[in-house]
């Protein structure tokens, strides 16, 4: 896709789920040929998109914009390839730079622009929302906490607070969203359905990951949620009440907060 960025996510997760092997590694190198990783807040994870101003922006030009929708979307098969090859750092910092991107769109009053006009005379979001709502979607499903084992840093957590104390690892979640959690050094993706993940602690000798689940303030109430257990192997969730649903386990939200344990099965 020479000129737009659209697409790429899913051609990819249709060709994973086929075992199109070859088609999903293109669609993630396609990504990584105008997605980069570099400080500085719009051109990190930033995709390639010139035109859609014209059909869904208040300026109407041609530029390369900031932070469109493709962002977020493009970040999405990068994730996935992460997870699927949790050594491989570059694709989480470029893909987690994507998926963060539409946080930058939305303003101190809640309005969420298509994206930030990158002409040096202009320098500011546009005035619509436009095309957004895509942008928001990624946003919502790409986001998490990740725990990775650095080359260069050492155990680091993307969308997180980690401390470790001898064997044990905890880490605090503080992304966006809240609802899922990847623990790279075991490759296990832990995610809800409904209230979030307020930390994960994890032996990785033992392969225990005790989750924390609670609920947010000034919201509507679950009285449950699903947590769903993916990668590294088979694992079982136990806890206080704790029965299988859905392709995983329920869990009361009752109380502050729940701590149900992931084992392996």
């Amino acid at each position: 896709m020479a000129w737009d960025s659209t697409g790429q996510e899913g051609v990819y997760y249709w060709a994973k789920y086929f075992g199109f092997t070859n088609t999903a590694t293109k669609s993630v190198n396609s990504v990584l040929g105008f997605m980069q990783t570099l400080p500085h807040w719009g051109w990190n994870g930033n995709a390639r998109r010139y035109w859609d101003n014209i059909y869904g922006g208040k300026l109407r030009r041609i530029e390369r914009q900031i932070h469109h929708y493709g962002s977020a979307l493009n970040a999405l098969p990068l994730l996935s390839a992460f997870r699927s090859s949790p050594t491989d750092t570059y694709l989480l910092r470029t893909g987690y730079a994507g998926t963060t991107g539409p946080l930058s769109n939305i303003n101190a009053d809640g309005f969420a622009a298509a994206s930030f006009h990158s002409w040096p005379d202009t320098l500011k979001w546009d005035g619509i929302s436009g095309d957004y709502g895509p942008g928001f979607l990624g946003l919502a499903l790409g986001s998490g906490t990740y725990v990775v084992q650095d080359a260069e840093l050492g155990l680091v957590a993307f969308g997180g607070m980690l401390t470790s104390s001898g064997n044990s690892v905890s880490v605090v979640t503080k992304d966006a969203v809240r609802r899922k959690v990847f623990i790279g050094p075991l490759g296990v993706l832990v995610s809800v359905d409904a209230g979030i993940v307020r930390e994960v602690k994890y032996v990785a000798a033992s392969k225990t990951v005790d989750v924390t689940l609670a609920q947010l303030d000034g919201v509507p109430k679950a009285a449950n949620a699903v947590i769903w257990v993916e990668g590294g192997g088979n694992w079982k969730v136990t806890g206080s009440g704790v029965t299988q649903a859905r392709g995983g386990w329920q869990v009361a939200l009752s109380g502050d907060s729940v701590v149900v344990q992931v084992l392996p099965a």
